[in-house]
């Protein structure tokens, strides 16, 4: 019918979670001595797109409980025909060592607001995921060379601190685009007058490398 399908992979290597069908968790064997706590992940990736689909990751963290402790999520949508570096934090709820960890990736259709399924022709290619276990303190000093953003939670505007010449891109939750555009290598005051109370994915593209991070926007 050329129609595409749905394309998932996820990892799963825990007997006593999945036999209840809720979970797909693999053990991370931390100890209380060495926490599985990781800052960020990242992965390479090269991606197909058809007919404006896109893909995401999805990272999560638990306790030994199956208690969710963290997440992190990343959304592609430009084409990448390179291995092209993505790296996306890991924003956590919960402090401590995580017990599991679950990692999705798969195509969806983000061109309107909802699921959808992809086109037929769409491929997104994964290669070295990664866990990033740099203290919190040393790595903060890292991005902060990087790219800064603030504030967050952001009321009506936010203001990008990049290094280079970038573009920038805000998404729902769910994929759709709201607003791009390009930033200089300095500080870039990108207006939010117009978004409602929530959450939203912001993307930063620039030399090959894609990095994400979460803004909450709260006008109360």
């Amino acid at each position: 019918s050329n129609t595409g399908i749905a394309g998932a992979i996820g990892s799963d290597d825990d007997s006593v979670f999945n036999s209840y069908g809720l979970f797909n968790l693999v053990p991370t064997y931390s100890t209380p001595f060495l926490p599985f706590d990781p800052f960020n992940f990242e992965l390479y990736y090269k991606f197909y797109p058809v007919n404006g689909d896109s893909a995401f990751v999805q990272m999560t963290l638990w306790d030994s409980i199956g208690n969710q402790m963290a997440e992190a999520m990343a959304i592609i949508t430009d084409s990448a025909s390179n291995y092209t570096l993505l790296t996306t934090p890991i924003n956590y709820s919960i402090t401590g060592g995580a017990a599991f960890y679950t990692f999705i990736i798969s195509n969806f259709y983000s061109s309107e607001p909802g699921s959808h399924q992809p086109s037929l022709g769409t491929r997104l290619l994964v290669d070295n995921v990664d866990f990033n276990f740099i203290s919190a303190s040393a790595n903060n000093t890292a991005v902060d060379r990087q790219t800064t953003v603030y504030p967050n939670p952001a009321r009506d505007h936010i203001i990008l601190n990049v290094n280079t010449v970038s573009h920038f891109k805000m998404h729902t939750s769910i994929g759709q685009l709201l607003m791009e555009g390009d930033l200089q290598a300095n500080s870039n005051y990108v207006n939010l007058n117009s978004f409602e109370n929530g959450v939203y994915i912001l993307e930063i593209n620039s030399e090959n490398k894609s990095e994400f991070k979460t803004i909450v926007v709260n006008k109360h």
